[in-house]
């Protein structure tokens, strides 16, 4: 198994995770400095399938049980000191004309809007600027409340530097260990949310790509909401898709393997698999279920053809092991290139060519120190 080999003794820590998880009370809101000036804005859409909440500080706007589905737009604080990409910086904001903090919190303003309102403030990005731009929908993974929901996609749009409008998929997640499998029943709930989500948003802007990008959990809901769209052929021969990309996948490898590679395989977008040895939350997820994940490669590197598979392991560590796309700066540059510039595996000198034990080509993300500008 060769390097693969220096995660085995990560398995024998994964019960001390799975109690230190259950013990450590996830920070809540950042206290911005409001002497401060160089924050940045950002402003993220959303659809939400959680229980709306009544609630004098934004990031409480909804909870995590399932509810009516609600579009919105919220703006969120982001310290440019906290950022990893060298092409990290704010992007210009179409709804809110927010110049400045209008309070100590993380999450500045959230407002729900009608679909004609979300709809419009989603086309305001392309009839404000002449510029060619995509949109860019965010799929969230387990323990997740709203208020992360909303930073994870606002740091997402910032790192990337992306230009065009960013959508997050807020599904009811219980953010807490032990709402592990109602999340994942919650996520099959909402799955057909999406799926309609991805439908209106095609429909209104024919002529714009939609990347899916989906981390841990989410990949679940993205797997089954793309299959549908694809077989039930509701686009037929425009395919509004583009960049598919699977970050840190909690699903089972085999029937990955087996059954939904397989038909991912026919779907003519390109589709970006990202794993690591040194995901720790996604060992614990397979003592759970009792088979691997297939966002681990202690086994080796997962790979199928159609499939462009990274593995991640040689530049990230344990710290940034299951939260890489957000944590690691290797990880979030090489998706700059991929969802940013539409630059394959094989032209990304982020990059390099690797083999499993079996002669299958896949790829390996190069530490920075060794990556090219």
């Amino acid at each position: 198994m060769g390097r693969h080999g220096k995660s085995a003794t990560k398995h024998d820590r994964v019960q001390s995770w799975w109690i230190l998880s259950a013990t450590i009370l996830l920070s809540g809101c950042t206290n911005l400095n409001t002497s401060r000036t160089d924050y940045d804005l950002q402003e993220v859409f959303y659809l939400s399938t959680r229980q709306a909440e009544e609630s004098a500080l934004p990031e409480n706007s909804y909870n995590g049980e399932r509810g009516k589905p609600q579009a919105g737009v919220a703006m969120v604080a982001i310290d440019p000191r906290d950022s990893f990409s060298r092409y990290a910086h704010a992007q210009p904001n179409r709804v809110f004309k927010q110049t400045g903090l209008i309070n100590s919190r993380t999450i500045q303003q959230v407002r729900p809007l009608q679909e004609e309102a979300f709809m419009g403030g989603v086309d305001a990005y392309f009839s404000e600027s002449d510029d060619p731009q995509d949109i860019l929908i965010f799929i969230h993974g387990y323990r997740k409340d709203f208020e992360n929901n909303l930073t994870k996609a606002a740091h997402l749009r910032h790192e990337l530097a992306f230009p065009g409008p960013v959508i997050v998929f807020s599904w009811p997640s219980r953010n807490t260990v032990a709402g592990y499998m109602a999340d994942r029943e919650n996520i099959e709930w909402a799955t057909p949310y999406l799926t309609q989500l991805i439908q209106g948003i095609a429909q209104r802007f024919p002529t714009r790509k939609i990347h899916l990008v989906a981390h841990s959990l989410g990949n679940l809901a993205l797997f089954e909401a793309v299959i549908d769209l694809h077989e039930s052929q509701y686009f037929g021969d425009s395919w509004p898709i583009g960049e598919l990309v699977f970050l840190a996948p909690d699903y089972d490898r085999e029937i990955f393997l087996d059954t939904t590679a397989l038909k991912l395989a026919k779907v003519p977008s390109r589709k970006s698999l990202y794993v690591s040895s040194d995901d720790i939350p996604l060992m614990a997820s397979a003592q759970v279920f009792h088979y691997p994940r297939l966002g681990d490669s202690r086994m080796g590197p997962p790979v199928v053809e159609g499939i462009e598979t990274i593995d991640v392991s040689d530049a990230v560590n344990v710290t940034a092991g299951h939260g890489y796309y957000e944590a690691s700066r290797e990880t979030i540059e090489d998706l700059h290139w991929l969802i940013n510039r539409g630059i394959g595996a094989a032209d990304r000198t982020t990059l390099e060519s690797a083999e499993t034990e079996n002669g299958q080509a896949y790829w390996r993300l190069r530490p920075i120190r060794s990556a090219e500008n």
